[in-house]
């Protein structure tokens, strides 16, 4: 697992994105095969007309429940079932779906994450392995509304060239959501200070497939359209890579759809902080609402 040291704002800090890269770089000769059992994408031909992705889902320990995904298994489930043509280059897609809890063993998380195109979590520490894919991997960061700093999406901006794609997920109905952990037990220590922002970063959630079903065919559009070049060019465009997700309505955010400025150091297309009723709305099929959560 990778930690950080240091502000996303000082000069001094590492990049994690640097680092992983580096760490990937020195241990790739002596890494293990993956340890991820993926689930075959079902009804795929073997011809080769369906591009496969493999989506790996990253849990967190249970020792502590906080910031859990409560549903781990429907969501595998949907994955495996995904599929998705790309409207502008009729390229067909569906996935193959795992799930990865990193651990102290660093060469197995490493393998992990290095076997997936797409990496999908809550926002955490666990998260960070993300950093260690393959080059123009996407992470798929998931907050919920009391927590939306995206930190991951300015360290990996602060790469040059960047080497990964970020798309963040923001569920906002609390319904969707329970205490954690920390919260239940009354920890006198977690909760000093932004008290209503942090019970919601640590809350756990069941997250609703229709908000990843449309962030994975994003990211399927822009693997059609010729994958990191295209990002980049979407991002340039000031187009959005980060949802909202509230009663069944997707909303994406941009530069000039922000309630708040972001920092300097983080790109808007990616940073958001709460809803704006200036943001576009895309309701989705009720098809991928039904059964949802």
């Amino acid at each position: 697992m990778l930690f950080c040291n240091g502000s996303l704002f000082e000069d001094e800090a590492i990049n994690l994105s640097q680092a992983a890269q580096f760490v990937v770089r020195h241990s790739q000769p002596s890494l293990p095969a993956t340890p991820v059992k993926y689930s075959a994408s079902t009804d795929v031909s073997g011809n080769g007309a369906t591009r496969v992705l493999r989506v790996l889902f990253i849990t967190r320990s249970p020792k502590v429940a906080v910031r859990q995904i409560l549903n781990m298994d429907e969501l595998l489930e949907r994955c495996q079932g995904w599929k998705y043509t790309d409207p502008a280059s009729s390229i067909q897609f569906a996935a193959e779906c795992g799930v990865w809890q990193p651990g102290a063993d660093l060469p197995l998380n490493i393998a992990a994450v290095r076997s997936a195109d797409v990496v999908i979590g809550r926002h955490g520490a666990g998260m960070t392995n993300a950093f260690f894919m393959r080059e123009g991997g996407a992470m798929v960061e998931i907050h919920s509304s009391g927590w939306v700093w995206q930190l991951f999406c300015g360290w990996r901006d602060r790469e040059e060239p960047p080497m990964l794609q970020w798309w963040g997920l923001t569920v906002e109905d609390p319904a969707l959501l329970s205490p954690g952990q920390y919260e239940l037990d009354g920890n006198p220590l977690m909760y000093r200070v932004q008290t209503k922002e942090k019970k919601g970063r640590d809350a756990n959630m069941h997250v609703p497939w229709a908000g990843l079903a449309h962030v994975l065919e994003q990211y399927a559009g822009v693997q059609a359209a010729g994958g990191m070049p295209a990002y980049q060019a979407r991002r340039k465009r000031e187009k959005t890579v980060s949802y909202i997700l509230r009663q069944g309505d997707v909303m994406g955010c941009g530069r000039t759809r922000l309630k708040r400025k972001c920092p300097a150091e983080l790109s808007a297309s990616c940073c958001h902080h709460q809803p704006s009723s200036t943001r576009f709305k895309q309701r989705l099929p009720s098809a991928l609402l039904s059964g949802s959560f």
